[in-house]
């Protein structure tokens, strides 16, 4: 089962028109070439909410957060095909853990680990992934005091996570999956205290250095470089607020933090070590308008990679010399709900791997080739095209792989003509009802797919999954003629016609006319005239007679369509019948300022 279906409204790729990037302190970052950042992957096969994501060889590893209500699980999916992703299994967490709710794990080895906030019983799960299609839990830790954990590190044999203000380090280099250790294991090999005064909500360990997010107490680190004999020293600190995620450059003279609050943004701070002991220098920060923050960050070399909630993967250049940061791209995932939650950049830039709480996995590449696309074919009925009045069907798409779907309005009738030209993008589906007065589906009643129109970014899906679309907008209507083209998401330049398919070109009937034919099964498509038939068909839908005309065919008012058959509709027929021409006009002067509402479920 799939959770309902929500326009996709991402920015997959980055065009050249890119505001300059204006640190939270006032000065002007580095600037330079903003590249494409390309979906070329995607999977959503749980109704619930996901939280943090992980990969290991062409395996992504993806919870789900508990808030959801459902027990804690982690989906393992296969990304060898980074097109056509798929899920190889799906661990349960087992009693007594199964109400854990999953944000954060690690993958390394062979063994996830997976952190067990809002469970009381354990602190970490560690499972067997060496074959991922088949993974079993091999132990849990617990030690007393750090139960609940939000988040988890694994290096070189250690295991290391928060509890209040201290950091918990687990010793696993004698662990042996095929012969595991009593379970719980509950003796630390270290505990670190004291880390700062609030809590510490992340931490991550690199080339002997561990970094703490300690919340309202900012960044501290530590030298676990000796963790093996000698217990972890704190060798610097720099204030924060909010501090809520950390990451050093790979060659440790720079630290990016993330701060998780209204207008929290990201600080990059320049690592100097003097005697042993580091100083921390601001050199660049940024935070983003119109979102409440940043959450996560993970850099490769010098380039750092946020997710940033509604925001979506926002991807910099650190400047080696300057410590500004200079915008790469981004690729906004977000239809509803929170946004991206997680990033996961290290098996390559041709799979950065994306978690959104309500969308799932997103497989991005910031290597893209634009492939064509197959043209989108016209819904048939006994073997013409069904013209409509107020809606443009058709099919489209190719089985795994990620498209968009262009409208463009070529001739309308006055006065819409001053519409002309204009393009628009297909939203993702709805399930909407054929029930007459019911926009949401309703039980016994079969459902159909619609899609509005909408400007700003392409909205790619795997369109072969739907079947036949219904797209509705104030600009499809009667007598006009709109061409349909499908553009896929690696496909970097939105602008270049030659990345689009050949075009499907599509016309609306004229007003009021909507069959030939009352008595035929399915209902005959429009004649060209306009007779007391077309009137009784929509009445047939109005009352819900078996057979009827779909709600499609039938959905004649108001100006903005409602995707309800009510008497005015029946009303408007007449009209038309009668010889009244169609009495809407635009709301705008163009398709994008289009007052109308959505009135989709």
């Amino acid at each position: 089962m799939r959770k309902a279906l929500r326009p996709f409204i991402g920015c997959a790729v980055m065009l050249s028109a890119v505001s300059p990037v204006v640190g939270e302190q006032g000065q002007s970052s580095a600037q330079g070439g903003v590249q494409a950042i390309c979906a070329v992957g995607h999977w959503d096969g749980y109704p619930g909410l996901y939280s943090d994501v992980w990969g290991e060889g062409n395996y992504a590893y993806l919870p789900n957060w508990g808030a959801d209500g459902n027990e804690g699980r982690v989906h393992i999916i296969d990304i060898s095909d980074p097109a056509n992703p798929t899920l190889a299994s799906t661990f349960f967490i087992p009693p007594p853990n199964e109400n854990a709710s999953p944000q954060d794990v690690k993958v390394a080895n062979g063994l996830l680990f997976i952190a067990l906030e809002g469970d009381a019983n354990d602190s970490v799960a560690i499972v067997d992934v060496r074959d991922p299609t088949s993974p079993n839990l091999l132990a849990t830790v617990r030690v007393p005091g750090f139960e609940r954990v939000h988040n988890v590190f694994y290096d070189s044999g250690y295991l290391y996570f928060p509890g209040g203000t201290s950091i918990v380090i687990v010793d696993l280099t004698q662990f042996d999956p095929d012969n595991p250790p009593p379970s719980p294991m509950t003796t630390p090999k270290w505990i670190i205290a004291n880390v700062g005064s609030v809590f510490v909500h992340d931490v991550t360990v690199k080339d002997g250095r561990l970094y703490a997010a300690a919340w309202h107490s900012g960044l501290w680190i530590y030298d676990v470089s000796n963790v093996a004999t000698t217990m972890p020293t704190l060798i610097g600190t720099v204030d924060g607020t909010s501090t809520h995620s950390m990451w050093p450059t790979d060659d440790g003279q720079f630290v990016v933090t993330g701060e998780e609050r209204g207008g929290g943004g990201i600080h990059v701070y320049r690592i100097t070590d003097v005697g042993g002991s580091l100083t921390l220098t601001l050199t660049d920060s940024l935070s983003l308008p119109n979102t409440f923050s940043v959450h996560n960050q993970v850099i490769v070399g010098n380039r750092l990679y946020n997710s940033w909630y509604s925001q979506g993967l926002q991807i910099f250049d650190i400047d080696p010399i300057s410590g500004l940061l200079q915008l790469v791209g981004s690729f906004d995932t977000m239809g509803a709900g929170t946004g991206n939650w997680g990033v996961y950049p290290l098996l390559g830039s041709d799979r950065i791997l994306l978690s959104d709480t309500d969308e799932g996995l997103f497989i991005v590449t910031e290597t893209c080739v634009c492939e064509p696309s197959l043209v989108p074919v016209a819904e048939m009925i006994e073997a013409e095209v069904s013209a409509k009045n107020r809606m443009l069907s058709f099919t489209a798409g190719e089985p795994g792989r990620l498209q968009a779907v262009r409208v463009t309005f070529m001739s309308l009738p006055p006065p819409y003509d001053l519409w002309n030209g204009q393009s628009l993008w297909v939203t993702a589906p709805a399930q909407v009802s054929e029930k007459g007065s019911s926009v949401a589906p309703v039980p016994g009643f079969p459902n159909f797919n619609a899609s509005r129109l909408q400007c700003g970014e392409p909205v790619f899906r795997d369109w072969s999954q739907f079947g036949t679309v219904h797209v509705f907008h104030e600009g499809i209507v009667p007598g006009g003629s709109y061409r349909l083209q499908v553009i896929g998401a690696t496909c970097p330049d939105l602008l270049a016609e030659g990345s689009y398919s050949p075009p499907l070109d599509l016309t609306t009937a004229r007003w009021g006319d909507t069959l030939r034919d009352l008595s035929a099964t399915p209902p005959a498509p429009p004649e060209g005239g306009v007779n007391i038939v077309d009137a009784l068909g929509i009445l047939s839908r109005f009352s819900g007679a078996p057979g009827a005309i779909i709600k499609a065919r039938a959905d004649l008012e108001p100006r903005c369509p409602d995707l309800q058959i009510n008497v005015s509709d029946v009303l408007a027929s007449l009209a038309s019948f009668v010889g009244l021409d169609y009495p809407f006009t635009p709301t705008a002067v163009d398709a994008c300022s289009s007052t109308c509402t959505n009135p989709l479920p």
